[in-house]
Parts: structure tokens; C-alpha cells; sequence
């Protein structure tokens, strides 16, 4: 996503790149298999353009994906129709005022801005869980993808924060009496280029994408960390998230 919020073609393109050829979603939806094999419907709140309802509906879930962005939910059905996925419902519309039934599982994942990661929003997703939801976090406060955090020394700035770090979400969780497990995964949500030449390219939506004025600095970059991967060149974007796991079985009583 932009710094505005908004997503352009090319970050979706990117995006589907990502989630078919990098380990996100696919490595944190392992682990929460381990709790959810008899789960048959889903929610993906802030679904964005839909990885987790991808893989959800791969997995032969029913998925409702809740974004307030139509470009991106026009994007899920149309990557669903060329997957020849079906079962996946887009929802327009904001949490948690938006309609939509409970489900076994909920999802939400790096979408805790506006008013889900809030009391009211938090609730609302529980309220919707019918046996365990997963939220997925940053573990750290800063952006620093695809190893930026020299490119923002070097250009004076301060990279930007993540709305929703855990420790906040894991407060308000406990203000709502909702006791949440936590574990740490690491994954690359990287994506591929198919030749060289695509560099240049490459560079500029990174430097877009993550608000660095020299194209130059970024493409340099991109040089000394790309790599081979079967067969592609490989953007590497190492990442550390929280997950959050919260069952309806061991819930207690949920304040309001």
C-alpha cells in the first residue's frame, strides 16, 4: 500500500508477485492450521487486496474479505477468477460498522489502522469469531522493509511507524478480557523480477513505496541484495510479525 493508503496497479501487481512466490502468507497460515483444521468459513478484516482470503478459499474455506478500498477488493475477485477460486465474498465497507456474518476463524493482518485496532474494533472482531482469531503484527515499531533502514540514515529521515504494534493491540485485548497467546514469526515476503533489466523498475516502486527521494541510492541497493531464487532474481523484504492467537474456548467473559 502507498503512504497515502491508496493502491496503485503497479503495488498490486507487486503484491500478487509476493504472496505467490514468497513465504507470506503461506508461512503464518501453517501455523494457524494447527488450530483451525475443522474451521470451514473466515473473515479477512482490512483484507487488502486478499492474501489470507486467497489462501483461505485454497484451503476450501468460505471467505468474507472487509476492506474499505473497492480497487482492492475488484483486485481479489479478479486474482480469484484466474486462480478458479470460489467462495470468496468482498465486503466494501468499514470495521466495525460494516455487516457481516460470524465465522469460524477471523484473520486480520497489518490492517490496524482507523478504528479496527481500536476497543470498539477489537470487540467487534471477536464478537465475530466463532472459535479462534489471528492477528498478525509488526514485532517492531519502525517500516523498515525490503532492508531500508540504511537508505533512511542515509537520507536523514526517520523511517515511518506502524499503526497497531502488538504490545498496544495485547492492552486493549486484555482491557476487553481477552487472553491472546503470542508467537514470533520471522518470513521473506519479498518478490521476484524476472530479468535484470526490471531493476530500474523495481527501484522506483520501492522508492515510492517506501517514501525515499534517491531513486539512484535505492537501485544501488536493490544490486547488492538481490539474489538468485529458482531461477528469478529475488527482492528479499525479511519481516518479523506477532501473532496473536485468541480462542473462543479459553475467552472468559468479553467486556465491552
Amino acid at each position: 500500500m502507498s503512504r497515502t493508503g491508496d493502491w496503485s496497479d503497479e503495488q498490486i501487481q507487486y503484491y500478487f508477485n509476493g504472496i505467490e512466490w514468497s513465504e507470506y502468507p503461506q508461512k503464518l497460515w501453517n501455523v494457524m492450521q494447527l488450530q483451525c483444521g475443522d474451521c470451514s468459513t473466515m473473515l479477512d478484516i482490512g483484507s487488502g487486496p486478499g492474501a489470507f482470503a486467497l489462501i483461505g478459499a485454497a484451503s476450501g474455506l468460505s471467505a468474507w474479505a472487509v476492506d474499505t478500498k473497492l480497487k482492492s477488493l475488484r483486485a481479489l475477485e479478479k486474482r480469484a477468477y484466474e486462480l478458479c477460486l470460489e467462495g470468496i465474498t468482498t465486503v466494501a465497507g468499514s470495521w466495525p460498522d460494516v455487516d457481516v456474518p460470524a465465522c469460524d476463524l477471523a484473520v486480520c493482518s497489518y490492517s490496524f489502522g482507523g478504528e479496527i485496532g481500536t476497543r470498539r474494533g477489537l470487540a467487534k472482531i471477536l464478537e465475530k469469531t466463532n472459535k479462534v482469531a489471528f492477528l498478525v503484527c509488526p514485532y517492531s515499531r519502525f517500516q523498515t522493509d525490503f532492508l531500508s533502514e540504511t537508505l533512511y540514515e542515509e537520507a536523514g529521515l526517520e523511517p515511518p511507524a506502524f499503526e497497531g504494534s502488538y504490545s498496544d493491540l495485547l492492552h486493549t485485548l486484555a482491557e476487553l478480557g481477552a487472553h491472546c497467546s503470542v508467537q514470533i514469526v520471522d518470513y521473506d515476503f519479498g518478490f521476484s523480477l524476472p530479468e535484470e533489466k526490471c531493476l530500474e523498475k523495481a527501484a522506483q516502486f520501492l522508492a515510492d513505496k517506501l517514501g525515499l527521494p534517491d531513486r539512484q541510492k535505492v537501485r544501488a541497493h536493490l544490486e547488492r541484495i538481490v539474489r538468485r531464487k529458482n531461477g528469478m532474481l529475488w527482492v528479499p523484504n525479511p519481516r518479523k510479525s506477532a501473532l496473536l492467537t485468541w480462542s473462543r474456548k479459553h475467552r472468559g467473559e468479553i467486556k465491552r
